[in-house]
């Protein structure tokens, strides 16, 4: 059947790209509306890092570590005990954030240096307190946070002379098959 033609025009080709246009202005607003949500997982990233990033970064935290780098030996002194329970609980809750996808990998990894130097230097406590208190799951993200932080700079290909160090020790050398391919802890 012909279509009709009413000054000239072919009314099923009209009809055709309208339905073309409204199908292009679909997958346009599919893409806005994706830009959106990407756009509002950021500013959700940012609202929740922000403040740990912050408290990462600050003066007290400093002098946390600074403790906790200048250990001589593995194990904790009572003097210690409160600087790496402070460390650690900062640590175990940027590394919950990241294996549950609630901030950006990049972000924090990128940003946040410490977990491969807490790691090095609190492991063999951390162990040790998982077994003897029956604390299984005790230090379990921060040690996903160290091994994420590592397998980053392998990945990125950072240069060795800008990976992460503490005391001239490499800390990506020593703690490769330590901490290489971690699962992704699971409660």
């Amino acid at each position: 059947m012909e279509s009709e033609s009413w000054l000239g025009l072919d009314w099923q080709a009209v009809e055709a790209i309208g339905t073309c246009v409204g199908i292009l202005i679909l997958i346009l607003a599919g893409c806005l509306a994706c830009r959106q949500l990407s756009e509002a997982k950021r500013a959700r990233n940012a609202q929740l890092a922000f403040p740990l990033f912050t408290e990462l970064r600050s003066d007290e935290m400093k002098e946390h570590l600074r403790k906790i780098y200048d250990l001589p030996a593995p194990g904790v002194s009572a003097a210690v005990e409160k600087d790496v329970s402070y460390v650690l609980d900062r640590l175990e809750f940027l590394g919950i954030l990241l294996a549950l996808e609630l901030v950006d990998e990049d972000l924090v990894l990128k940003t946040v240096r410490q977990p491969l130097r807490v790691w090095y230097k609190l492991r063999y406590y951390i162990e040790g307190e998982r077994g003897k208190e029956k604390r299984g799951h005790y230090g379990m993200f921060a040690k996903y946070l160290a091994s994420r932080s590592l397998e980053y700079q392998l990945e990125k290909r950072v240069p060795e002379d800008q990976q992460t160090h503490l005391k001239g020790a490499n800390l990506v050398k020593e703690l490769r098959t330590e901490l290489e391919h971690m699962q992704k802890p699971i409660w």
